[in-house]
């Protein structure tokens, strides 16, 4: 893999395979979210800008009655720099979370028994979830999650917007200490895939180099 994103890299200007360094050292998968059936296109993609502002790789989608959609001139094409996963129920992207360590914490209102923002703090991997716009969060999601979040507030509102929510929650997570980065496997398998989507022509490039390394190991056996 490493060879093949060499030959890959040496086609893009030296500035923007520069940019794609400096991203990828601030991306992390120590912290992800998860929408659950959001019905707003214009929130959804919102989010996404949020999320790969604060270099959040991942996120989960969770389809009920809602098809998610992106809006790109609200994302600002950031969709494509993130790891969209595709759930159909609360439970299957919850059980992944769990397998792979993370603790999740889902927004609510001020109830009984949730956290105000300030005071919340994860031992390790932490899972963000959103829920919809009008409903909230699912009654599994409040029953099964590990923790319910408040954003304080000082006015007469009750709830901030959902993207806001999302942006304020990540916010603070995110400039705590401490936030690992990438693995050595996810960077480079993420720096590959960025350089082919920064090319036009990423995929007759990998064509002509596997058939230039087949052309090679040909002549080698004569």
């Amino acid at each position: 893999m490493g060879e093949l994103k060499d030959f890959l890299a040496s086609f893009l200007m030296p500035q923007r395979l520069a940019r794609i360094r400096d991203v990828l050292s601030k991306r992390t998968n120590h912290i992800t979210v998860v929408l659950e059936d959001i019905y707003d296109p214009h929130n959804a993609s919102a989010v996404l800008r949020s999320c790969d502002a604060m270099g959040i790789q991942t996120v989960h989608i969770i389809q009920k009655r809602h098809t998610f959609q992106v809006k790109e001139g609200v994302s600002m094409g950031t969709g494509r720099w993130l790891d969209l996963r595709m759930h159909k129920e609360t439970s299957e992207c919850f059980d992944e979370l769990r397998k792979n360590g993370y603790l999740i914490a889902s927004a609510s209102p001020p109830l009984s028994g949730t956290v105000l923002l300030p005071d919340f703090q994860s031992p390790g991997k932490t899972a963000i979830v959103l829920g919809s716009e009008k409903d909230g969060l699912s009654p599994f999601a409040r029953e099964n999650s590990d923790c319910l979040i408040t954003i304080p507030m000082f006015g007469f509102a009750e709830s901030f917007n959902l993207s806001v929510s999302g942006a304020i929650l990540l916010y603070a997570l995110r400039s705590r200490d401490g936030v690992p980065g990438l693995t050595t496997a996810e960077s480079e398998a993420l720096e590959l895939e960025w350089i082919r989507k920064s090319l036009r022509n990423a995929e007759e490039l990998e064509k002509a180099y596997h058939a230039k390394g087949d052309a090679e190991e040909g002549s080698s056996r004569r």
